[in-house]
């Protein structure tokens, strides 16, 4: 999963009020897909360096540490 810089930036200012949603879509329908929502992801990033225009991470590990919708 690949993130711009002002997506990183704005989510740590955001902190708690943040979310990423991530979507298994499947090839079944939409009625199989599965979503999965990470509130503050960005809480243990590091601050970007200046240069930095993307950040990506591990799509598995995102998966595994989002929740359910609520």
């Amino acid at each position: 999963v690949t993130f711009t810089k002002n997506e990183v930036l704005m989510g740590k200012n955001t902190g708690a009020n943040f979310r990423v949603a991530l979507v298994k879509v499947s090839p079944d329908g939409p009625h199989k897909d599965e979503i999965r929502y990470l509130v503050d992801p960005f809480a243990q990033e590091p601050d970007p360096a200046f240069d930095t225009t993307r950040i990506t991470k591990n799509w598995q590990a995102m998966w595994d540490s989002g929740c359910d919708p609520r």
